[in-house]
């Protein structure tokens, strides 16, 4: 490939490299048909020439030549160099088309044009390994035709087809005959065959022979089921016979499965032998021999969970009984496993040990150890096939261009698995690397995506994953929302992009608005599920549960993880509801249709909050089934908790809310609600309920002296006696007023029997002890980093914030903020320190604010230094930025390019300053970070609400529109048309005279006009007219409203009936604060003269400014009355305008009063006379 790449790009001929000496061996070149046709047509040495060093050995050329002897007839200039580059341009290496089809560089350039042309065409990805064989086997006469036959005999779409075909391009090659013949040999229902297909295309690529001969030998069934058994996994065509025999006798003869239970599950042969067959049969046997596991329990059921869920199921829990499981384990995936399932098979063709020796030595230049070298090798033993100068140009290019140290290297081989160690083996990393890596944030997030998902990378960037991430930007989704999706699901990047406009279109044709936060989920699992198991899954749950198709969609949009569940289990979850229940099934399937969430509970969980809510709660089976959403809540955290809390209270009298209600309450509201208020009644609630949440009562039972009467039931049961014995004399002693010293006395007694126990160390105790958060920060914190193992990590972490100057409340301060930083790799977090001092110039105490007032959330995720380095300057200050990011974090977190700049610059569209902007945002920040589509409609919907854009409420508009979806915006705006009485134009008024009345809750405004309708004592039609004059009433709180009315009827010596009349009236006046009010009244009563029931007849005089209008304007009456100028009352001078009142009370007294016009400018100066003091 050199020698073709510089004799390109050079004008001067490549020195000669004829003639060969070619010793006697190679003589059979001249000897063979092809090469022998060649030579009696031209002269070859110019191709050979050129061949040679192209194809990189003599050998090769050879075995080219006898696939294609028009390679030697070829011209070289006109034809192969011209096919050469075309191929090359598509990601073809040398390699990748000698072995494919070397007759490709002999084709007429042009027909290699349309080759590639309709592989694209067939949404083949560039660099894929389809791609070739797309562009080798595609024969441009019968695409279309084959297509068609394909479409109308499986009985699908053309979409469907091409799928298909971008997997496998070859199922194109055989005739329509061949086709035919393949698909009447299966013998199923052409649903099957399509699902077949669907799989695993290249069903339809092996020979007659082959499928007859499979479906005859390989499980000894009758031939009925060995062709469900290949609809169902097709891939086992695809296996060897030496592979597959290998699986069946093991399953048989170490497992004991019989070949009838192989047939009705065949995925099973799907799996690895070395890498999940044997090792997990290991395992599952130790616990068997041990007595630690029921016999019952499935085997091929064991294969399908992942690595992690395999080992936190089957190995944690058994760490203490069986000590050396988890070695056992990790000794048979390392490959030390008995001798008929040894993986050395795969390398049985190696003849020589200086290609591994010279890989090992690469690999062990990037620090690996003897041991992580087996576990690599294990994971992928072909690396070990791979040319050593490949491996060390990725080495370097990793090193250098990634900027990858060997530790990382090492680790990304390591925890990457055998993806990562198969894509390092298979093409150059670096790229897909170099891109992956800012797109996510961090290398370790990369390292978990490329555990699960192998194409992450191989996948094309530019023809595959970004043209993806267009299509989702397209729909209003941002950088971050694509990585979170990735996250979650890593295939939504590397599949192909039609299958991304497909599955967009599904997700659009089930309802879900694109500018809606749903629409990213539902799209993550509709990509995951095809077109044809989404509408079978849809169709089998309107059927099962008794709903329309529109009702179904609805469900799949609020919980798109439905089309997940396999039919079985939901078919299972109704009968366990039907009969433990006791209901119909008709009334639990229509309970479902509204709580569909129920179906994703296993039974026995479903079973433990059953008992619980009937035998501690009392709930009659009828009560669960008409609130069924109760089961979504956690029994140990939520449910055991408030009932404890609910059932004291009730003991002591108290008549507090029902069970099911008190579920719903977030945890702040449910303390402040029930335990706050009873602190003094109730001393130890508090602690009762921390006890309950951290899951210690039923330890507590355990050591308590009536244990033995403690049913078995569980923490349930235990809590019923606790109460009983221990609480309940509490609230006893509280009804016979008994002496608070007794009171404290059984108080203090039971805080000691609840906590005297020793917890083993926790995360809980960790952040208690060494982060010095409270008892109920630390209980909070500790549920968010609850999988932390060690204090290492942590340790790092604080001593790196120390070095800011933290002292040790502060550091507890930014834990409580954000326990996760603790979980953050200690090196990452010192360079995102050392960013923010060297890139942005922060001093440490700068850093520190900045992490105390939220800066800590976005220090997790990214470093912050360019968007601090970009909005400091942009919002004026250090200070500004500050208060910003108190408000919201994601400030620091948000793409520059992408969000922030596109949404200053959609805001200035608007006609909005920069100064405006960073008003706005320093209020309401969530408008810069939003996406910038939102902001468009935000200003689009401030416009249809009569906002000018001129205005100064635009803003705020625009601002509040940001915060709130246009859905919710319409239904607030029609819930405030039916409970004020007025028409939508009179509610667009009150909206554009306070925007952030949207932000409103429902209760709130309700609850707040049934106060100033009974308060006031007006009617609904008089409180429409209150709230469109003055519309932030709506905004202040009930003490407020009362206590303006008791101020105004105390200072002007009024009944509040009259006071409440007059404020119906002129309602602006109560939004001003009490100090304002009483310095007007007091200049008004002392200065004008004026008496207090003049005051309440004119109380609109109070809602304008004493120091710009009153003050001035009565300063000018009060000289023209000197000079006997009756001109206008004080109280009514206030409503001239500006220029109306000069007009009419300086203008024409000019000359009379020369000083006239200094002494109003002078009051409105704030150059007051002495006897007026404000």
């Amino acid at each position: 490939m050199s020698a073709y790449t510089n004799s390109s790009r050079s004008s001067a001929p490549p020195p000669p490299l004829w003639p060969l000496t070619l010793p006697a061996t190679h003589y059979p070149l001249s000897t063979s048909a092809p090469s022998a046709y060649g030579l009696r047509n031209c002269n070859i040495a110019s191709r050979l020439e050129f061949l040679i060093p192209l194809l990189g050995s003599y050998k090769v050329l050879l075995k080219t030549v006898k696939r294609s002897y028009r390679i030697l007839t070829s011209d070289i200039e006109e034809v192969i160099k011209p096919n050469f580059a075309q191929l090359q341009e598509c990601g073809l290496t040398v390699y990748d088309i000698v072995k494919t089809n070397p007759r490709l560089l002999s084709f007429n350039p042009e027909r290699i044009k349309r080759y590639v042309h309709h592989a694209d065409m067939l949404g083949v990805p560039c660099c894929s390994p389809a791609f070739r064989m797309a562009v080798c086997s595609t024969n441009e006469g019968s695409v279309t035709a084959r297509m068609e036959f394909l479409s109308r005999t499986l009985g699908c779409s053309m979409d469907n087809i091409l799928m298909a075909v971008g997997k496998r391009p070859t199922i194109l090659g055989p005739s329509m005959d061949n086709l035919r013949r393949k698909i009447e040999t299966l013998g199923c229902s052409m649903d099957n065959i399509l699902m077949a297909v669907g799989k695993r295309p290249t069903i339809l690529g092996p020979s007659m022979d082959n499928l007859r001969r499979k479906i005859e030998s390989t499980l000894g069934c009758s031939e009925d089921k060995l062709r469900a058994a290949v609809c169902i996994s097709p891939h086992i065509f695809y296996l060897s016979d030496k592979n597959l025999c290998r699986k069946i006798d093991f399953l048989i003869s170490e497992v004991g499965l019989e070949r009838e239970f192989i047939v009705e599950r065949p995925w099973v042969l799907g799996y690895s032998l070395e890498k999940r067959m044997v090792p997990r049969h290991s395992v599952m046997k130790i616990l068997r021999t041990m007595g630690l596991m029921k016999d019952a329990v499935d085997f091929s059921s064991s294969l399908v969970y992942s690595e992690k869920k395999f080992v936190a199921r089957y190995i944690d829990p058994y760490k203490q009984a069986a000590p050396t499981l988890a070695d056992s384990y990790a000794a048979a995936c390392a490959g030390k496993m008995p001798a008929h399932a040894h993986p050395s098979g795969k390398l049985a063709y190696l003849k020589s040990s200086s290609n591994p020796d010279a890989e090992l030595a690469l690999l062990s230049g990037v620090g690996l150890s003897r041991a992580d070298l087996a576990a690599v090798v294990a994971a992928d033993p072909m690396l070990l096939c791979a040319r050593p100068a490949n491996i060390a140009l990725r080495l370097h290019s990793l090193r250098d261009r990634v900027g990858l140290s060997d530790a990382d290297i090492a680790g990304f081989l390591l925890a990457g698995g055998a993806n990562a160690a198969q894509a390092f083996r298979g093409c150059d990393i670096a790229s897909r690397l170099e891109f992956w890596i800012p797109f996510l944030g961090s290398f370790e997030m990369l390292l978990k995506i490329v555990r699960s998902n192998y194409n992450v990378l191989t996948s094309d960037l530019e023809k595959v994953v970004k043209p993806n991430i267009a299509l989702l930007q397209e729909c209003g989704l941002t950088v971050c929302d694509i990585a979170k999706m990735f996250v979650s699901h890593s295939r939504v990047l590397t599949m192909n992009p039609k299958r991304m406009e497909a599955c967009m279109r599904r997700t659009d044709e089930l309802g879900v608005q694109r500018s809606s936060r749903q629409f990213k989920y539902v799209l993550s699992y509709v990509s995951r599920i095809t077109e044809g198991k989404a509408a079978a899954k849809m169709r089998f749950l309107s059927s099962i549960l008794g709903c329309s198709m529109d009702n179904i969609r609805g469900i799949v949009c609020r919980m798109p993880s439905i089309l997940g569940f396999s039919e079985e289990n939901i078919r299972s979850t109704i009968e366990f509801l039907t009969s433990t229940i006791g209901c119909s099934q008709d009334k639990i399937c229509a309970a479902l249709c509204k709580n569909p969430n129920v179906l994703g509970f296993s039974d026995e969980n479903l079973r433990h909050k059953i008992n619980f809510m009937i035998t501690e709660v009392g709930l009659e089976p009828e009560d669960i089934v008409e609130r069924l959403w109760v089961l979504t809540f956690s029994l140990e955290k939520r449910m055991v908790p408030r009932h404890s809390v609910i059932k004291i209270l009730r003991a002591m009298g108290k008549d507090v809310v029902d069970f099911s209600n008190s579920l719903i309450y977030s945890v702040e509201k449910f303390i402040a609600r029930y335990i706050d208020p009873y602190k003094q009644a109730a001393p130890t609630l508090a602690d009762t309920y921390a006890a309950a949440c951290a899951g210690k009562i039923k330890k507590y039972m355990q050591a308590l002296p009536f244990a033995g009467e403690i049913p078995a039931g569980g923490g349930g049961g235990a809590m019923l006696h606790l109460r009983q014995r221990l609480l309940l004399p509490v609230a006893c002693a509280a009804h016979l007023h008994t002496s608070f010293a007794s009171r404290s006395a059984v108080s203090l007694h039971l805080s000691r029997l609840l906590l005297s126990t020793a917890a083993p160390f926790s995360v809980e105790d960790y952040l208690a002890a060494t982060c010095s958060l409270t008892g109920d920060q630390a209980l909070k914190a500790s549920k968010k980093i609850s999988h932390l193992r060690s204090a290492a990590n942590p340790d790092a972490v604080l001593a790196h914030l120390s070095g800011v100057g933290l002292s040790r409340a502060e550091l507890a301060a930014v834990v409580a903020i954000e326990p996760q930083l603790l979980c953050v790799r200690a090196d990452n977090i010192a360079r995102r320190i050392a960013s923010l001092r060297d890139r942005v110039g922060l001093s440490d105490p700068q850093i520190g604010l900045l992490l105390r007032a939220g800066g800590a959330k976005a220090l997790c995720g990214c470093d912050i230094a360019p968007r601090v380095e970009f909005l400091i300057p942009f919002v004026g200050s250090f200070e500004m930025l500050l208060k910003m990011v108190k408000a919201c974090y994601r400030v620091l977190t948000a793409d520059i390019e992408k969000v922030i700049k596109p949404n200053i610059a959609a805001l200035q569209e608007c006609g909005l300053t920069v100064y405006d902007i960073v008003k706005m945002a320093s209020l309401a920040p969530r408008m810069l970070v939003c996406n910038p589509k939102q902001v468009e409609s935000s200003a689009r919907r401030a416009d249809e609400l009569g906002l000018h854009r001129s205005s100064g409420l635009f803003k705020y508009g625009v601002a509040i529109n940001c915060c709130i979806s246009e859905d919710k915006a319409a239904a607030k705006m029609r819930f405030l048309s039916s409970i004020l009485g007025c028409s939508m134009d009179k509610v667009r008024g009150i909206v554009c005279r306070t925007p952030a009345i949207l932000g409103y809750s429902e209760e709130n405004i309700g609850s707040k006009i049934e106060f100033l309708a009974s308060t006031l004592g007006c009617s609904m039609n008089n409180i429409c007219c209150v709230v469109y004059k003055s519309p932030p009433i709506l905004g202040l709180s009930e003490e407020n409203l009362c206590g303006k009315i008791e101020f105004f009827s105390s200072i002007l010596g009024c009944p509040q009936e009259k006071i409440c009349a007059v404020l119906c009236k002129h309602p602006k006046v109560i939004g001003l604060s009490n100090e304002n009010l009483c310095r007007k009244i007091n200049f008004m009563i002392a200065v004008v003269g004026l008496e207090p029931e003049d005051i309440v007849e004119r109380l609109w005089v109070l809602t304008f400014s004493l120091e710009k209008r009153m003050v001035p304007r009565h300063s000018v009456i009060k000289i023209l009355r000197a000079m006997g100028n009756d001109v206008v009352d004080f109280s009514n001078s206030l409503k001239y305008s500006e220029k109306k009142f000069i007009a009419r009370c300086i203008d024409p007294y000019k000359k009379a009063a020369p000083t006239l016009v200094d002494a109003y400018a002078a009051a409105c100066a704030g150059k007051m006379s002495d006897g007026v003091h404000l």
